[in-house]
C-alpha cells in the first residue's frame, strides 16, 4: 500500500473556528510547504497507484513502497 502524504479528507478539514477561514489558511500553509504547491493529495491521485498494485501488471512487484506524496518525500533524508 502506498504511504500517502496529506490526503484531503474529513480530518484535514476539521475547523477550529470559522470553517471558511480555517480551511483557506490551512490550504495556503500546506501548499506553501509542498514542493509541487499542492495543499493535500486527493484520493483520486492515490487510486491509480493502488489499482496498479492490485492488478496483474504488478505481479512482479514485491516488497516495494510507492510514495504518493506530491513531492513531500523530498523533505525526507536518510
Amino acid at each position: 500500500m502506498p504511504p500517502p502524504g496529506p490526503v484531503r479528507g474529513r480530518r484535514s478539514r476539521e475547523p477550529s473556528g470559522d470553517r471558511g477561514t480555517d480551511e483557506r489558511t490551512a490550504e495556503t500553509l500546506l501548499a506553501a510547504g509542498s514542493p509541487l504547491g499542492v495543499p493535500w493529495i486527493d484520493p483520486a491521485d492515490i487510486a491509480p497507484v493502488v489499482a496498479f498494485l492490485a492488478s496483474d501488471q504488478a505481479r512482479m512487484v514485491s516488497g516495494a513502497s510507492f510514495a504518493v506524496t506530491a513531492g513531500d518525500s523530498a523533505h525526507i533524508t536518510a
